[in-house]
């Protein structure tokens, strides 16, 4: 069994695996850099990928009081284009999981059905679906009780699902429909 390192998110002080975490160094000629392999020299900071985390390290200055150096803004916007990219592409896995697990119906009509069974945990509608699929979709979290969730992936729904005119879809599994929405905003 290999031995995972344990660090500390200076912004929600939770221990994570360090490679669960974003690292920002100083390095040993006193610049602040974003460590993206985790390997740079010098004194470093962790904080979770996570963006209530990255809020808080620029709201409350913690880089400067952490590392005793001021910050440009441009590694703020690295942390979070790092961010969109990791969560964006763990939402596409976590959804293709639940899908390849069949542990999602694909479709207005197979979501219909499943919200008639209450077996649905989470309902994804993507960004590009029409009014008329929003609304209905929308009524079914309301009524139901259901989270609602909007995909903003950069393909489309029903190419990464790979049903063609897909633009909905249910979440069957409780523990798949946790992992999507700690990995998303829901609507």
């Amino acid at each position: 069994m290999s031995h995972q390192p344990i660090r500390l998110c200076v912004a929600c002080r939770s221990k994570k695996s360090k490679k669960d975490l974003l690292r920002i160094v100083r390095l040993p000629n006193s610049h602040i850099e974003f460590d993206t392999r985790q390997i740079l020299p010098g004194r470093g900071l962790y904080v979770c990928k996570a963006s209530k985390c990255l809020q808080k390290l620029q709201r409350k200055n913690m880089i400067q009081l952490t590392l005793k150096r001021n910050v440009a803004g441009s590694l703020f916007i690295r942390l979070a284009q790092t961010l969109r990219e990791t969560s964006s592409g763990q939402l596409e896995n976590l959804i293709g999981f639940a899908v390849r697990s069949s542990k999602a119906a694909l479709g207005i009509t197979a979501v219909e059905k499943k919200i008639k069974q209450d077996m649905v945990r989470l309902l994804i509608i993507d960004s590009r679906a029409g009014k008329t699929t929003r609304d209905r979709m929308e009524k079914f979290s309301l009524r139901n009780k259901v989270p609602l969730l909007q995909y903003q992936g950069d393909r489309p729904l029903d190419k990464m699902v790979g049903k063609p005119n897909c633009r909905c879809l249910a979440v069957l599994d409780p523990n798949f429909a946790k992992s999507i929405l700690d990995h998303s905003t829901p609507r």
